[in-house]
């Protein structure tokens, strides 16, 4: 009888959790940052940055999006637009895992240094509205900024596609929307976006250099880290293998695997420049591994003051970091092609 209680117990516990798995899969599928903008602040946003609302419909697929797009303006140096020739943004940014303190001032000397085109690409259950400041930041820099919202977020059609099944997507976007916008082309994708950003490298040649901040590790383990960092609950009551497996369900359901998330694989095939940004103790991502890849395109740089989300939002240590990259990238620097910071 006992023995017969225990075979019962079992069972059930089995079927518990692969019951469970299947939930936490749901769970996952539907999964959303925490919100950074009320919708009323989105508006006055776009209103107050002067941010155009773009629609794209892929001309071979079900694909639909909107995207933001934010040109850099020519400001004149002189006592009446001295004001508007600066930037300066103090926040406190908190999530679950840490609070992020972050201040920025750019000034007349910042401006229009640069010149190319910048696209941003969201993490998962993110969207483009995750990246408003930062679309002021870089059209400051004197950068063609575009944000855009990756299948199955935000306004965009179909489902997601975990950075891999995007690249196809976004590859197509760039050669349609892109054509008389300015070289050379940045793409800059925080998480899951740092996965899509590197699988749309491998299939756009026009794609000139990469900032991958805090990218995400291979889905199995990334999922581990959002539930150990945001769903505490869920790491002490699940088996870590539940939490995986759950991962693998979302995967097989999009007819991927583990690896196809890996961008480590896809790394040594890139002969374009490579910033790394994020926290080493992050468990999100994978800053670590990145650093022992030793190639010499990737530069890899922690701060360990942010947490997953904060990297979306430039603060004074990453906009050091970022100067000096950019600053060493052929044909971005105006000064460097004989212009000067004043765009016609």
């Amino acid at each position: 009888m006992k023995s017969r209680l225990i075979k019962c117990t079992l069972i059930t516990v089995v079927l518990l959790l692969t019951g469970c798995s299947s939930l936490i899969a749901d769970k996952i599928e539907n999964a959303k940052v925490p919100i950074l903008y009320s919708g009323d602040q989105v508006d006055a946003l776009i209103d107050k940055l002067h941010i155009q609302t773009q629609k794209y419909c892929s001309k071979t697929s079900s694909f639909c999006t909107e995207y933001y797009y934010l040109a850099p303006t020519p400001l004149k140096t002189s006592e009446k637009t001295k004001k508007a020739g600066s930037i300066e943004l103090t926040g406190t940014f908190e999530d679950s895992a840490k609070s992020v303190k972050k201040s920025l001032k750019l000034t007349e000397v910042d401006r229009n240094k640069y010149k190319g085109t910048v696209i941003l690409l969201h993490g998962y259950g993110g969207s483009k509205n995750i990246w408003l400041f930062t679309m002021d930041y870089f059209k400051f820099l004197g950068f063609d900024v575009i944000a855009i919202d990756m299948a199955g977020h935000g306004a965009a059609t179909m489902t997601p596609g975990f950075g891999t099944n995007d690249a196809p997507l976004l590859n197509q976007f760039i050669n349609s929307e892109l054509r008389n916008l300015p070289e050379p082309v940045l793409l800059i994708g925080h998480s899951m976006g740092a996965v899509a950003a590197v699988k749309t490298a491998k299939l756009n040649s026009s794609v000139n250099a990469l900032v991958l901040l805090a990218p995400m590790q291979a889905f199995d383990e990334a999922t581990l880290g959002v539930a150990k960092t945001y769903s505490p609950w869920l790491e002490v009551f699940t088996p870590d293998y539940y939490i995986k497996k759950a991962a693998l369900r979302v995967l097989s359901r999009r007819k991927l695997s583990v690896s196809d998330t890996n961008v480590m694989n896809d790394l040594p095939s890139l002969n374009i420049p490579i910033l790394v940004y994020g926290a080493s103790d992050d468990p999100i991502s994978n800053i670590d591994a990145f650093s022992k890849l030793n190639l010499p395109e990737v530069q890899t740089r922690v701060n360990n003051e942010e947490s997953h989300i904060t990297p979306v939002f430039v603060g004074t240590k990453q906009h050091e970091i970022l100067q000096r990259w950019l600053s060493s990238l052929p044909r971005v620097n105006r000064a460097d092609i004989g212009g000067n910071n004043e765009i016609d």
